[in-house]
């Protein structure tokens, strides 16, 4: 007689009640082939999106219509990419598709996309360039004038 089979489980995964669990609790599940407890993580939900935070495509589009019309054909041949965030693969092209998508302009877009190595560090560089003309000494702030006034002197009445 030929032996007999093993008899096939009924259901792999057997969770120990048919009420799902409540938000932000584990739902405890038996493994019924290897017969041990383990736990899942809750249910994941979709995020709200931020107003206050936008994509990248979307802040493009909204400094744009914050400047005045004969400006924005020289600003969209020059969305220049930098930062270490910029230095995913196929970031210049998918901004350039979205950027492009989202616009509905006759003007061209050119994103400027310099090598990983530039991006990473364009704002150190940018920054050093900056500090070193004569314009932007004159907005120095001391140490005593910061220590006066407090941070707020940073932002209010700074730029006047």
């Amino acid at each position: 007689a030929p032996p007999a089979a093993a008899p096939a489980p009924a259901a792999a995964m057997d969770t120990s009640d048919d009420a799902p669990p409540a938000p932000g609790v584990p739902r405890v599940v038996r493994d019924a082939r290897v017969g041990d407890r383990s736990r899942l993580p809750p249910e994941v939900e979709t995020p709200k999106p931020d107003p206050l935070i936008a994509a990248l495509p979307e802040m493009v589009k909204t400094s744009l219509e914050r400047v005045d019309v004969d400006v924005r054909k020289d600003l969209l041949l020059n969305v220049l990419l930098s930062g270490g965030g910029s230095c995913f693969q196929g970031a210049s092209e998918r901004l350039y598709a979205d950027v492009s998508l989202s616009l509905c302009s006759p003007f061209k877009v050119k994103v400027v996309a310099p090598s990983a190595f530039e991006r990473k560090f364009a704002v150190w560089i940018g920054g050093s360039i900056l500090t070193s003309l004569g314009s932007f000494q004159q907005m120095w702030l001391s140490r005593r004038q910061y220590e006066d006034d407090g941070p707020a002197r940073l932002v209010e009445g700074r730029w006047d």
